[in-house]
């Protein structure tokens, strides 16, 4: 196991996913050079996997609007 790798415990977490990913996304900003390159993986309804790597351009959401399968189209203010 690396040195670097700590265990994620839920309760440490914030229960806004918007708000822990901030918190991470700012605690890799002196840690990594390329902190807004990410993966993104989706699968289709009978499994098949697909991943692709994207730019993040902002983080400013702080708020779910529903999913793409709940709301398809529907985008954040």
């Amino acid at each position: 196991m690396s040195e670097m790798w700590i265990p994620l415990e839920l309760e440490d977490c914030d229960a806004n996913p918007f708000i822990q990913f901030r918190r991470w996304f700012d605690e890799a900003k002196g840690e990594m050079l390329e902190r807004d390159a990410i993966s993104v993986a989706t699968s289709t309804p009978d499994g098949k996997p697909s991943t692709r790597m994207v730019l993040l351009v902002t983080s400013t959401i702080t708020r779910s609007v529903g999913s793409p399968t709940t709301n398809p189209g529907k985008a954040a203010n």
